[in-house]
């Protein structure tokens, strides 16, 4: 008989914020987990506005047995979503999904691909026997919060039976502040090169100023060669991405699961940001996606 398999969708808890609170969820640990959802709602039990949700939230953070998957801005998350195209964007309202690559791959055979596996690890395969335990996801609040009065953690999930796979792996998204005070070209060679890691994108994203190329270099190898922001962005249209205003996107992805930049044999890995205008606050952020393996394949 062929296998099947039952999406669930639940609900774990809830909290209400205030100014400059910290909030932690725990997200049990059990079956694979496609996605973890927040979801913001008003002092009325109704759907809290974007504008609100991004006024009065300032950083969202994932970790996965300790290590940190997710590390952004509410703000920059958004943007995220934006430039990972319509179809993805026109969904995003009071609910913000967290595993970025189920968004990134967007056909349903293979969105799961890469699902957060936990007691799954240890299903099917000889010798699989490591499992993530432990999965928090904490939101800190800005001074200000108004128009939220209670986030909620929800996940969808599934049980793998035999003969459903999933991929031992999870998505990063981390992002990496940068500075630039003056025009001219912003050089960043210090992002991980993790062996068991491959590059999904990289974005260059700042409030003001203006970015008029970018050039990225592996090995003495040039993955972009140096690139007007215009042509990068057209890369992003052709592949069904959006491009967005105040970020600069290196995509190393087609949207296909095995389509990334692996970092295996990498020891110089270098991103160029020319800027034209430097942003007024004399820094940008880097956000950074890769796909790390966790080296459970049988």
């Amino acid at each position: 008989m062929r296998s099947t398999r039952t999406k669930r969708i639940l609900t774990h808890n809830s909290d209400v914020p205030a100014a400059n609170k910290i909030i932690t969820f725990d997200v049990p640990g059990f079956e694979s987990i496609s996605q973890i959802f927040l979801t913001f709602r008003t002092g009325a039990n109704a759907p809290a506005a974007m504008t609100d949700i991004l006024n009065s939230i300032q950083n969202i953070r994932m970790t996965i047995n300790a290590v940190t998957v997710l590390d952004i801005s509410a703000v920059e998350l958004v943007k995220v979503y934006q430039m990972l195209g319509v179809q993805v964007f026109q969904s995003i309202s009071s609910v913000l999904p967290l595993n970025i690559v189920q968004l990134l791959y967007k056909l349903a055979s293979i969105e799961d691909a890469f699902a957060i596996g936990t007691d799954a690890f240890r299903e099917g395969r000889a010798g699989a026997t490591a499992r993530i335990g432990n999965i928090q996801v904490q939101v800190t609040c800005k001074g200000t919060v108004t128009g939220i009065n209670n986030i909620i953690c929800s996940s969808e999930r599934f049980d793998v039976g035999p003969g459903l796979n999933i991929t031992r792996g999870y998505c990063k998204l981390i992002t990496y502040p940068q500075g630039i005070k003056v025009p001219g070209t912003s050089v960043v060679d210090k992002l991980p090169q993790n062996a068991d890691e491959g590059y999904l994108f990289c974005a260059a994203m700042y409030d003001d100023g203006h970015t008029v190329s970018g050039e990225c270099i592996a090995n003495s190898q040039a993955i972009i060669q140096k690139s007007p922001r215009e042509l990068l962005n057209q890369v992003l249209d052709c592949r069904s991405f959006g491009e967005v205003t105040g970020v600069l996107a290196y995509m190393f992805t087609d949207g296909q699961p095995q389509s990334m930049l692996s970092m295996r044999g990498i020891t110089d890995f270098r991103i160029s940001t020319e800027f034209s205008t430097a942003p007024t606050s004399g820094f940008y952020d880097m956000v950074v996606a890769t796909m790390r393996s966790t080296g459970l394949e049988a």
